[in-house]
């Protein structure tokens, strides 16, 4: 369960963060959420044509660059909050950064990878919402041969930046779709039963990419 249902969204949801931002179109009225992240993913393209980081060898290198700037661009912090919901509450301070590191740390293994398979598809953007009166929501679509992938981008203002917070994908929340497989386990077992499963996964995840 844990890892066929977030397969193909971790994939959808990789080819969405790294196109943000790559085509025109872009609405005339940017806000500072939508200029912020538009200067994250070009960071993150010149990282993939820089042609000294290209191969095996460099791959390590070229990971942690593209890791620096998607962890200035989403909050891990808050999606895992968000993905444990009322359960965060229950769990000691402890336990909270334990799990926030591990979830950041899966998410990451679970979508660099396809970034760097990225293959110019085009983005559309159709338009940007107001969700509340402190975050927003950024509408996409992308464009590939075959397929037109809705993708919309929850953001929230923290400090002087706007920050990612949930991604939703042909209708899917990302955040919604982990706090849904996290409850299963929580209502099962322990704490400890759902950290296990996912430096579990984690360790498969690594092993994959060897």
């Amino acid at each position: 369960m844990f890892r066929i249902k977030l397969s193909g969204l971790i994939m959808a949801f990789a080819a969405g963060l790294l196109l943000m931002m790559t085509t025109p179109g872009l609405a005339e009225d940017k806000s500072p959420a939508l200029d912020q992240l538009k200067t994250g993913v070009n960071q993150i393209l010149d990282v993939l044509r820089d042609g000294g980081l290209k191969g095996e060898g460099r791959k390590q290198e070229r990971r942690d660059k593209i890791h620096s700037i998607i962890s200035k661009n989403f909050d891990f912090d808050e999606m895992a909050k968000r993905c444990l919901a009322r359960n965060w509450a229950k769990l000691a301070d402890r336990e909270r950064k334990e799990f926030a590191g591990v979830f950041s740390e899966l998410l990451e293994a679970s979508y660099i990878g396809k970034i760097e398979q990225y293959t110019n598809e085009e983005i559309i953007f159709k338009s940007e919402r107001e969700a509340s009166p402190d975050s927003t929501v950024v509408n996409t679509l992308i464009k590939t041969q075959n397929n037109e992938i809705p993708i919309n981008y929850s953001m929230y203002p923290k400090g002087s930046k706007w920050w990612v917070y949930d991604v939703n994908i042909e209708g899917v929340s990302l955040i919604g779709n982990y706090r849904s497989q996290f409850n299963q386990i929580l209502a099962k077992g322990s704490y400890q039963d759902l950290i296990k499963r996912m430096k579990t996964r984690l360790t498969e995840l690594r092993k994959e990419e060897k």
